[in-house]
């Protein structure tokens, strides 16, 4: 169940209201300024510069024959109409890479803007203009001439939604109802990358792995904490982080199911991601290039699940997580006959096929 290129025309990307850089390299001094949500205050930070990492990329910029008049703009500013939501060790920054390489531009100059953080969300309760201020400060200016797709790469705002009976801050998507009003609201778009629980806590584990501890070791303090109702953010455990039914509901709360297009972790590694682009190109409006990406970009030699974990436990993991995914099926499938996006699905849009295929692909 578990499971390049260099684009030859670099897109131009917004850094400040002085500061454009085009074809920047990373590594040099030329870097993306970082902003802070003190908007007075910026640091370089080249690592999280949007052009990072696109000379691996296969998809590549192509001529665009989609109208300016799908960019999304407030007050001269233009906004995102992209939103990519995942979590840590979902393939998030490769989509990204993939995304920018073909000519996409990110929020604040950076692949992961993280401008919507609690205090934010707080903040923009008790003084909404304010925010919407700073926010629209991290935006480039609105091109009325060409088609230019902007996103927010930041994948951890899925998590961004009221849990354990909490409504009040953790509440992003009713923040961006807000913020582009009833209108332009309608209009964004939401990829969703979704990778199998337990395989996604494995991954993350041996990315920062911790001294002298075993995977499933973590993975069980991970689980109780869980179990015992997590109180932390969600993104700070990979159990709780994965609870992608209650997540995605919470979205469903403020948007409609056709602005969702849901992307399976394999779907994207290891199946087939010229396919995966190509949808994405007639989902987005957006002219791209589609090459397959290299697999081995994201191989890894970490252990199988079998080796790192007992069956007793896989047994655990997936009674703790089951309810959660009955949720996000039914969700998936209720969304698919209402126009939600499902990546190289050709099957019948019932429970149990629509089950098979995240299965098979996640």
């Amino acid at each position: 169940m578990a499971a390049s290129m260099l684009a030859p025309v670099l897109p131009l990307i917004w850094v400040s209201s002085a500061l454009l850089v085009q074809g920047a390299n990373p590594g040099s001094k030329l870097g993306v300024l970082r902003r802070d949500h003190d908007v007075s205050l910026f640091k370089l930070d080249v690592r999280s510069s949007c052009m990072a990492g696109i000379g691996l990329s296969a998809w590549t910029p192509s001529p665009q024959t989609q109208s300016a008049d799908l960019n999304l703009c407030i007050e001269g500013k233009q906004i995102p109409s992209l939103y990519l939501l995942g979590a840590a060790k979902c393939a998030t920054t490769s989509m990204a890479q993939e995304l920018v390489s073909a000519g996409a531009q990110c929020a604040g100059g950076r692949k992961e803007y993280h401008f919507f953080k609690e205090k934010v969300l707080m903040q923009y309760i008790e003084d909404p203009d304010t925010i919407r201020e700073q926010w629209l400060l991290g935006m480039p200016p609105c091109d009325t001439e060409s088609r230019i797709l902007l996103g927010d790469f930041s994948p951890q705002s899925l998590n961004l939604v009221p849990y354990l009976g909490e409504t009040r801050y953790r509440d992003l998507p009713s923040t961006l109802s807000g913020l582009y009003g009833p209108h332009l609201s309608k209009k964004i778009t939401f990829v969703i990358l979704l990778r199998e629980p337990l395989a996604r806590a494995q991954s993350w584990f041996y990315y920062g792995r911790v001294p002298d501890m075993t995977f499933q070791a973590y993975a069980e303090g991970d689980l109780r904490q869980a179990a015992n109702g997590w109180t932390g953010h969600p993104s700070a455990s990979a159990a709780f982080g994965s609870r992608y039914g209650a997540h995605l509901e919470g979205y469903l709360g403020s948007f409609d199911p056709s602005q969702f297009f849901i992307v399976p972790f394999r779907a994207f590694t290891s199946g087939n991601s010229r396919r995966i682009c190509e949808e994405l190109s007639l989902w987005l409006a957006f002219d791209m290039e589609c090459g397959p990406m290299t697999t081995h970009r994201l191989s890894s030699d970490n252990p199988s699940l079998e080796e790192d974990t007992t069956e007793e436990f896989r047994q655990l993991w997936r009674e703790f997580f089951e309810p959660d995914k009955r949720l996000l099926v039914s969700l998936l499938a209720e969304g698919y006959a209402q126009g939600m996006g499902l990546a190289s699905y050709r099957g019948s849009g019932d429970l149990e096929d629509i089950q098979g295929w995240l299965e098979e692909w996640w």
